[in-house]
């Protein structure tokens, strides 16, 4: 992991260009859940938005920014929840073992 860190803060542009592709990913998936293309309740919503979140927190190790630390680890955090429960969320056909946290 220290020769990968060395290797970004040694290469700044290889870390912008991880740090570019996250956010293209994160655009193109608000985008993509604005217009229906993609469902915001599935399970690819978040993962997208963890894959983001984690390019630009790596983009974050050639140029630190707290409150920018602090937003993606947010995202990532909240996305892995998210996937969590909707892996776990009963299919429709399956009775529900609990009351569901929201109605």
């Amino acid at each position: 992991m220290q020769e990968i860190i060395g290797f970004l803060k040694t290469y700044p542009d290889a870390s912008q260009a991880i740090g570019v592709f996250g956010f293209l990913i994160y655009i193109s998936t608000f985008f993509s859940v604005q217009t229906g293309i993609l469902c915001g309740n599935g399970v690819c919503f978040p993962i997208l938005q963890v894959i983001a979140a984690s390019c630009v927190l790596i983009s974050l190790s050639s140029a630190y920014n707290l409150a920018s630390f602090m937003i993606q680890t947010s995202y990532i955090t909240i996305g892995l929840f998210g996937i969590i429960l909707r892996i776990k969320r009963p299919k429709p056909d399956e009775p529900r073992r609990s009351k569901p946290i929201y109605e």
